[in-house]
């Protein structure tokens, strides 16, 4: 009987330590592997802010927005080099190409297309200086540009719809 309880206070104390080293992991994401999106999809709120939080305010400087997407809990996969939360259906993608710098994400939504167009260009402009702003928005959302920070282009673009959900795909790329 001794060895019994003795054991199944082992089994709990094992159980206890297990939880907590998990617990801190999920307060770590920094040491999780994410290698895919997460389920969620976003709303326009939450796509622009997170578009703002990391390709907007941190561009042209990708090591930022590699911080600024640590802070938020994204993890790099290893293979891809894609970023991605695990919760959300969301995914960044930073680069260097011949048309310059590059910060791109891709996202599903319930929105419509047209309204998350609009509400991409305005979150992304930057305006001449007079603050006048050029933005071409399809009418039906399947397409929306303006210029952007740093001489960069704000691109918009719905990508169609996979397995039930429609996919968007906003990006800063750099104007050499």
């Amino acid at each position: 009987m001794r060895s019994s309880l003795a054991c199944l206070v082992m089994l709990m104390l094992a159980a206890c330590q297990t939880t907590t080293s998990g617990s801190s992991t999920a307060s770590a994401p920094s040491n999780v592997v994410a290698t895919k999106p997460g389920a969620r999809p976003l709303d326009a709120m939450a796509s622009t802010s997170l578009f703002r939080s990391i390709c907007v305010a941190t561009y042209p400087n990708l090591p930022k927005a590699k911080q600024v997407l640590a802070e938020l809990g994204f993890a790099q996969n290893p293979t891809t080099g894609t970023y991605y939360d695990g919760k959300r259906d969301v995914s960044f993608k930073l680069g260097s190409g011949q048309s310059g710098k590059s910060c791109s994400m891709v996202f599903s939504s319930k929105e419509e297309p047209s309204e998350l167009a609009i509400a991409f260009s305005v979150a992304s402009t930057v305006g001449d200086k007079n603050g006048s702003a050029n933005v071409l928005v399809h009418p039906q959302g399947k397409f929306a540009e303006t210029k952007s920070v740093g001489g960069s282009s704000m691109r918009f673009q719905h990508r169609g719809r996979i397995n039930n959900k429609s996919y968007f795909n906003a990006s800063l790329v750099g104007v050499k």
